[in-house]
């Protein structure tokens, strides 16, 4: 609830910079090229879900590295179905972090005129603010899916460590940024709280389920076995995305 309400506040008070997601540049070898796609195109869907702006092109893009997906693309008069997968590319940010993502090999160059603010209303602000909750949780899903059958590594986890960077990071670019960054994170860590693991709300919840399924409580022994092991559960993984954290921090240093 939290998080939708920041993500609500951005929306209908901030507002959001929006461009139409037209293709003024192609990047030579890359998958919108070798799918055919044309300078001037204006994708106007993506997997049968409707796209007005270039930001919803980005994001649904940078989540699917690896993924076949269905372009509907305006060309002309016509609209056209185009199929493609974008590529995992590692890319630096503006702070040096490295970044992988997916990407198309497409580049928009809008002019100034181009460009619109968009405010919402509150009641559109909170449904906006609550797809994007929910965006965030379904590619969190998507990565840790990708994670467990090996199509992606686990090295974009973050930690306490990488966290810390990137609010510090989105500090200085200013508050909308941080905002959104706590928006996400509050989506994140509650969507953490809610894994099966015994010690998290989510082990609690698989708990309450076995009791209601069977008309009795799980015994207070294989309780507290399931808790240990909740617990040496949550400390590998810790050690883990530290471990990834700090080699972010040792290669952003070293450049």
């Amino acid at each position: 609830l939290f998080a939708i309400l920041i993500f609500a506040a951005i929306f209908s008070i901030v507002g959001v910079q929006t461009t139409a997601p037209l293709v003024d540049k192609l990047v030579k070898g890359g998958a919108a090229e070798q799918a055919g796609l044309k300078q001037g195109d204006l994708i106007v869907g993506v997997d049968g879900t409707k796209i007005t702006t270039f930001n919803e092109l980005k994001r649904l893009v940078s989540a699917s590295a690896g993924r076949q997906m269905a372009l509907s693309v305006k060309r002309g008069e016509r609209v056209i179905t185009v199929q493609l997968t974008p590529q995992l590319k590692e890319i630096k940010d503006r702070f040096g972090n490295k970044i992988k993502l997916g990407l198309i090999g497409i580049e928009r160059t809008a002019k100034p005129q181009e460009w619109e603010l968009k405010r919402y209303d509150p009641l559109t602000a909170v449904w906006l603010g609550t797809k994007e909750c929910y965006f965030v949780v379904e590619r969190t899903l998507s990565y840790l899916g990708d994670v467990a059958m090996g199509r992606q590594s686990g090295d974009q986890l973050s930690g306490p460590i990488g966290i810390a960077t990137a609010t510090r990071d989105m500090a200085k670019l200013g508050m909308v940024a941080l905002l959104n960054m706590i928006g996400f994170l509050s989506v994140a860590l509650g969507f953490a709280n809610l894994l099966p693991i015994p010690i998290l709300d989510g082990g609690h919840l698989v708990f309450y389920a076995y009791e209601g399924i069977r008309g009795r409580p799980l015994n207070e022994r294989a309780q507290e076995i399931a808790f240990r092991i909740g617990f040496v559960i949550l400390i590998c993984l810790m050690l883990i995305v530290t471990r990834f954290d700090v080699l972010r921090v040792w290669d952003r240093w070293t450049g």
